[in-house]
């Protein structure tokens, strides 16, 4: 992924790991993102078994949460996970704010 912009993400949000975030173009109604939601994504770390995960799949990109044993995502392996999702920001009446 090529980077299209930078932004400033609070150290709160993301510690000390490599982030990015990525823009929700689906609706994930179990997890309360929307279409249009930012979610910050750290890169590196392993998961945990419920975590939510950013995954690359054959249809594209798709938040999704780990299950199994070993920490890996059905039908995903580890190769195909981007990163943890640690975050949302959602924008309300033109105004940023994270969730």
């Amino acid at each position: 992924m090529v980077p299209k912009k930078t932004i400033c993400l609070p150290f709160e949000l993301v510690g000390d790991q490599e982030s990015f975030v990525f823009r929700v173009e689906e609706n994930y109604r179990n997890e309360a993102i929307v279409p249009g939601d930012l979610v910050i994504v750290n890169r590196n770390g392993g998961t945990d078994d419920g975590e939510l995960v950013l995954a690359r799949e054959s249809g594209g990109i798709k938040l999704t949460r780990v299950s199994g044993v070993a920490n890996r995502i059905e039908p995903y392996s580890e190769s195909r996970i981007l990163g943890k999702v640690v975050g949302v920001i959602r924008k309300f009446f033109g105004v940023l704010v994270s969730v």
